[in-house]
């Protein structure tokens, strides 16, 4: 399953809405975002995100396929239109609740992708700047965050940090993985 998502492209909405969040649900119902990975107290055995605060808590977890990675990158958003009642309360019952997570997801993103991103051809186009990766409230640019991510995940491998994805430490091409 892990390819046949990979071979997706991130949702529309990201790119062209105001708040991605509000769009939660086709996320969460779209069967080529389901998760391809089951862990207790994470996902169920079909492929549902059952927590995603803990999800959202994991790194390695979150950039490793484009369904968490879109679903915690609409993490804060969710978590803030929940609380403030322009989503449905019981969005909380799989995890958008925390704030504090949603703070260090506001940090995980640009820090994970500036950092991932910088090596020449990458570092020299602004896509993966925290000016591009952040909005003037300093809340996630979906569509900043969706950008770079796709810039750094081609072919060209060599756009990456090698500390970071360099040989022996991605074990598959970026375009086949997304950044862990």
């Amino acid at each position: 399953m892990a390819n046949d998502i990979v071979n997706y492209p991130i949702l529309s909405y990201i790119f062209n809405s105001t708040d991605a969040s509000t769009h939660i649900f086709e996320l969460l119902t779209d069967p080529a975002y389901y998760w391809d990975y089951y862990g207790p107290e994470i996902s169920s055995p079909d492929h549902y995100v059952t927590n995603w605060t803990a999800l959202c808590s994991a790194p390695p977890i979150v950039f490793s396929s484009k369904g968490p990675l879109i679903g915690c990158l609409l993490y804060p958003n969710v978590t803030r239109n929940v609380k403030d009642g322009s989503l449905p309360n019981n969005l909380t019952d799989i995890g958008f609740s925390s704030n504090a997570v949603a703070s260090n997801v506001r940090s995980l993103f640009p820090t994970c992708l500036a950092a991932y991103c910088s090596q020449t051809s990458c570092a020299t186009s602004n896509a993966c700047d925290s000016g591009n990766l952040l909005t003037n409230g300093y809340e996630l640019s979906a569509a900043g965050v969706a950008e770079c991510w796709l810039s750094i995940c081609s072919e060209n491998v060599l756009t990456a940090n090698p500390d970071i994805a360099g040989i022996g430490v991605t074990p598959v091409r970026l375009s086949e993985r997304a950044l862990y």
